[in-house]
C-alpha cells in the first residue's frame, strides 16, 4: 500500500474503499464543510497510536498540500504517520512511554551487592573465630553479630528489586529493610546506652 492508498477521500465515488481504508489508514481524516467532494478537499491527522515524523511541527495537514506533493511525485514522510511504540497509546515521537530497563547495569549493581553481602558474612566469620580477643569481648560478641546481620539484611532490598515484583515481593522488600533497620540502629542504640549507664556507675563508685 503505497502512501497515495492512505487517503479517505482520494476516489471519493468509491464508497467501500474509503470505509475500509479509514480502518486500515493510520490517519483521520474530515472533509471540511464547504470545499465539496473534490480531489484533495479533506483534512487529516494521525489516529491515537501515530505521530507525525520529526520535523514535522503541526500533527495534520491540508489535503490539497499532499495531492499537489503527490502529483509532483513526492511522497516524503512528513505526509505519513508513524507507529507509537510498544504500549504507547499517544505519543509525539519515537521515545518510549515506560522506562526501558539497562539489563547490564541492573546486573553490575546486583553483583556489587552481593559482593557487599559476602564481604558482610565474612565479617561475621571472622568475628566469631576471633571471638576470644579482649577487644571483640569488651564490645560484645552478640552485640557485633547483631550489628552485622542487620546490615546484611539492608543489602537484600536491591536484590530483591531485581527480580519481577509481585506481592509477595513487594511485602518482603519492606520488611527486610525495617527489621535490617531496626535491627543495625537499635543494636547501636543499645549499645551507647550501656556505655552510659557503666560510666555513670563508674563515675558513682569512683566519687563514693
Amino acid at each position: 500500500m503505497g502512501p497515495e492508498d492512505h487517503d479517505c477521500f482520494r476516489y471519493p465515488h468509491r464508497g467501500l474503499l474509503q470505509v475500509i481504508l479509514s480502518f486500515v489508514s493510520p490517519f483521520q481524516c474530515i472533509s471540511p464543510k464547504g470545499r465539496g467532494f473534490m480531489l484533495g478537499a479533506y483534512d487529516c491527522s494521525c489516529k491515537s497510536g501515530f505521530y507525525r515524523p520529526s520535523g514535522v511541527s503541526l500533527n495534520n495537514f491540508d489535503g490539497k498540500i499532499k495531492q499537489h506533493a503527490i502529483s509532483q511525485g513526492h511522497h516524503g514522510s512528513e505526509y505519513e504517520c508513524l507507529p507509537c511504540r510498544n504500549g504507547c497509546s499517544s505519543c509525539q515521537d519515537d521515545s518510549p512511554c515506560h522506562a526501558e530497563e539497562d539489563k547490564h547495569l541492573r546486573i553490575a549493581i546486583v553483583a556489587f551487592q552481593a559482593f557487599c553481602m559476602l564481604l558482610d558474612f565474612l565479617a561475621m566469620l571472622v568475628v566469631y573465630h576471633f571471638r576470644r580477643c579482649k577487644s571483640i569481648r569488651a564490645s560484645g560478641l552478640v552485640l557485633l553479630e547483631t550489628i552485622l546481620f542487620g546490615g546484611l539484611l539492608l543489602y537484600f532490598p536491591v536484590v530483591i528489586l531485581y527480580f519481577e515484583p509481585s506481592i509477595f515481593r513487594c511485602i518482603l522488600l519492606r520488611w527486610v529493610r525495617l527489621l535490617g533497620f531496626a535491627i543495625v540502629y537499635g543494636t547501636v542504640t543499645l549499645k551507647l546506652y550501656s556505655l552510659v549507664v557503666t560510666k555513670g556507675l563508674a563515675r558513682k563508685q569512683t566519687s563514693d
